[in-house]
């Protein structure tokens, strides 16, 4: 006997959402959704009772129960029994919930500068009063509080303490103080002997042996960050509309980050990195006055001429026109001076030919 052929199941209804019911449900929505009620016991009340309830209605009521249960205070051992559940506790560790405690109510005590012991007790509550709640006029009558404001008085000892005062004012600030590498010195000639148009990893000769010194903070307390100001890149190039770049020299911690600190060789390189970024076409075009757009096309092929490699030359021609140009030759360190109004970490850049 062949078997019967398999009829084909219904493909699974996906997920649906509705406009009245947002939330998430694995099953299909239906605004039609009845309550199964097929488990319940049976209602004593007709299926379908007339409201307001007749006489009538309310006695067959009352004798469908008294058929079902035997009496109206009786209850069918079929029907189970309707109780609210008990607080259920786990038996296997022994543990039994205690019974609720009545609360409490302890008076509260108020300040004041009266007394020698700056509290008064304010009367009972109305349901510890002698004659119950809410009041009994038979009960003898309590103090009234006294009032809770009081003219200022000076603090008085054995009183309750006062507010307590605004913190001091805190210690200014100490005064940031250059690595003695960094520091500008007018009357001087400066500490290192560097040109920012080249790298200053490969000016440091045997007579600068300088390593060890170049990783010690740039200031003092070390700063985690430094800004530099170059008075000839701020004449050269006004502010243009739209963009917050002031050409200003950021300088963050680099070789030693983990310290977490600018050292001296971080001022060095961030120096050097900031004037080979390259000009735009809009900043160059708004080069007026000091110096001209001829210096700092002049400056440009000086640089270019200075690379003996005509390969790297040539590359180094294609890059066009950088912050460095526009220094025209300014371009030996002298050191740092400030700090200025802006801030303990913002610093001045002096350069000279």
């Amino acid at each position: 006997m062949a078997p019967a052929p398999k009829t084909p199941s219904k493909p699974k209804k996906s997920v649906q959402f509705s406009t009245k019911n947002l939330l998430y449900s694995p099953v299909a929505w239906s605004p039609q959704l009845e309550p199964d009620v097929s488990s319940l016991p049976p209602s004593p009340i007709s299926t379908h009772p007339t409201f307001p309830p007749t006489a009538e209605g309310l006695a067959g009521a009352g004798a469908d129960v008294t058929r079902e249960g035997g009496s109206s205070g009786s209850r069918s051992e079929d029907e189970p029994e309707r109780m609210a559940p008990a607080p259920s506790y786990d038996s296997a560790s022994a543990v039994v919930p205690s019974a609720p405690k009545a609360p409490t109510w302890t008076p509260p005590f108020v300040y004041t500068p009266w007394g020698a012991t700056g509290t008064v007790e304010l009367p009972p509550t109305p349901h510890m009063l002698p004659g119950g709640w809410p009041w009994n006029p038979n009960s003898p009558p309590s103090p009234s509080p006294p009032p809770l404001y009081t003219p200022w008085q000076p603090p008085t000892p054995g009183l309750a303490p006062q507010p307590p005062l605004p913190p001091p004012a805190s210690a200014p600030a100490s005064p940031i103080h250059l690595h003695v590498l960094l520091a500008f010195a007018p009357f001087s000639p400066p500490a290192l002997s560097l040109d920012v148009a080249y790298p200053p990893h490969a000016q440091f000769g045997a007579n600068q042996a300088l390593s060890p010194t170049l990783f010690e903070p740039a200031t003092h307390p070390p700063l985690p960050y430094l800004i530099l100001r170059c008075r000839h890149l701020a004449l050269a190039l006004p502010r243009l509309a739209g963009t917050a770049d002031d050409w200003s020299i950021p300088v963050v911690p680099f070789t030693q980050p983990n310290n977490g600190f600018v050292c001296v060789l971080d001022v060095l390189r961030a120096i050097y990195l900031t004037l080979r970024t390259s000009v735009h076409r809009a900043e160059y075009e708004s080069i007026a006055g000091a110096p001209t757009r001829a210096e700092v096309d002049g400056a440009y092929f000086a640089r270019c001429r200075a690379i003996l490699d005509p390969l790297v030359r040539r590359a180094e021609e294609l890059k066009g026109v950088k912050r460095v140009d526009v220094l025209c030759g300014k371009t030996r360190f002298l050191g740092l001076s400030g700090p200025l109004e802006a801030g303990p970490a913002v610093w001045e850049l002096n350069l000279a030919e």
